[in-house]
C-alpha cells in the first residue's frame, strides 16, 4: 500500500479557537484493491494548546470518551476515592479527533483513557490501576497536594 502526501498550506474550520481559524492540512491517498481512500488528518497548535492548558488548569485530568468502559472505570475509581478531577468526553467535543491525535504525539497512548495527575501521564484504566495498587498513584497525588 503507498501513500500520496499533499500538504495544503492552509485550510479553514471551526473549533478551539473560533470560526475561520486556520491550520494546515495533510491529505493522503490510498488505492486498497479497487478502492481509493482519502485520509485527512490535522496538525495545529491549538489542540496541543488546549492540552498543555488542560493540564496546568486541574490536578487531576482524564481525557475520555462517553462510550468507553475503561474511562467508566476510572471515572468511577476517582469518585469513590472523592478525588477531584477534570474529564474532557473526546468524543462529544468539535475537535476531540484532534485533541486525541495531540495526545498521541505526547504520550504514544492510542486509546483511552488517558490520565494525568500534576502533567504527568499515568497512562489508561489498566496503568490507573495499578497505579494505585503500588502506592505511585498515591505518590503522585500527595505532589499535587491530594490525598486518599
Amino acid at each position: 500500500m503507498a501513500f500520496l502526501t499533499s500538504f495544503v498550506p492552509r485550510a479553514v474550520r471551526t473549533g478551539l479557537l473560533g470560526d475561520g481559524v486556520c491550520h494546515r492540512v495533510v491529505q493522503s491517498k490510498a488505492t486498497v484493491g479497487r478502492f481509493h481512500v482519502r485520509m485527512q488528518s490535522a496538525s495545529t497548535e491549538s489542540e496541543d494548546k488546549f492540552v498543555a492548558d488542560a493540564l496546568k488548569s486541574d490536578k487531576v485530568v482524564v481525557f475520555a470518551t462517553t462510550t468507553c468502559p475503561y474511562c467508566a472505570q476510572v471515572k468511577d475509581l476517582f469518585n469513590s476515592l472523592n478525588l477531584p478531577f477534570k474529564s474532557y468526553n473526546l468524543n462529544t467535543m468539535d475537535d476531540g479527533a484532534y485533541i486525541r491525535q495531540s495526545l498521541l504525539r505526547s504520550t504514544s497512548q492510542r486509546t483511552v483513557p488517558n490520565v494525568f495527575i500534576g502533567g504527568e501521564h499515568v497512562g489508561g484504566c489498566d496503568d490507573t490501576i495499578a497505579a494505585l495498587e503500588s502506592g505511585n498513584l498515591q505518590k503522585l497525588l500527595s505532589k499535587v497536594g491530594l490525598a486518599i
